[in-house]
């Protein structure tokens, strides 16, 4: 993602749609479509604002790239590393690491999209602009374009490519690793962890998965091997 000083969208406006479930706004829209906005108004609640750190704020924990459409998407993702910004500033404790150092620009969207929910269910601040090149990978794929590399952090873009660490490991290794999570979920005593724990076998099962996947590619018979 850019270092330069992010600025406000402030001729945007972000229309906000949400559902009452279970006694809660729940959002379940965010759109600057003016036709996309006027559907929703005609069955839900709506909020409208040109503060883009509101629209983030609303979106909390949901899942971004399923409650945007890709231009809505491309209107706030630059504002994001403003937001983090902002929301860390009144953090009380020392800021934490992110979970995920960088974000392979060509990281699978099946990968990108168990990062999220972990990250989602994990709820840190810093995770914030993780979160955006996650989104950024997930609507690049479901509107079929290249992904923005402008969303992503210098140290994602220098960092290695999928590409690189599939090339630096052995599918012997990686089916080995995928076998002991896959036994550790299957556990009964696994139940008992904490969601977020779960969160993190099931996201390293799916990166554990396609890694072999891809390197199987290379090795006939591996996928019958593995079965």
């Amino acid at each position: 993602m850019s270092n330069a000083p992010q600025t406000r969208a402030s001729n945007t406006r972000f229309h906000l749609f949400y559902a009452e479930q279970w006694g809660e706004r729940q959002l379940i829209r965010l759109t600057t479509d003016a036709q996309d906005a006027l559907r929703y108004a005609q069955e839900y609640m709506c909020n409208v604002t040109s503060d883009s750190n509101a629209a983030l704020l609303a979106l909390s924990a949901q899942p971004w790239h399923k409650v945007m459409d890709d231009a809505s998407w491309q209107a706030l993702a630059p504002q994001v590393g403003r937001y983090q910004q902002m929301v860390g500033s009144f953090a009380v404790d020392d800021q934490k690491e992110p979970y995920y150092p960088t974000t392979p620009i060509d990281l699978p969207p099946k990968v990108a999209e168990k990062r999220d929910q972990l990250l989602r269910a994990i709820g840190n601040d810093e995770d914030l602009t993780t979160r955006c090149e996650l989104t950024e990978i997930l609507m690049a794929a479901k509107a079929r374009r290249p992904v923005n590399q402008e969303v992503f952090r210098v140290d994602s873009l220098e960092g290695p490519t999928w590409a690189d660490q599939i090339e630096s490991q052995s599918i012997q290794r990686v089916e080995y690793d995928l076998d002991a999570v896959i036994t550790r979920l299957a556990d009964p005593a696994s139940q008992d962890v904490s969601a977020i724990e779960r969160l993190k076998l099931i996201a390293e099962r799916e990166e554990l998965e396609c890694q072999f996947y891809d390197l199987a590619e290379d090795e006939p018979g591996a996928m019958l091997a593995f079965g």
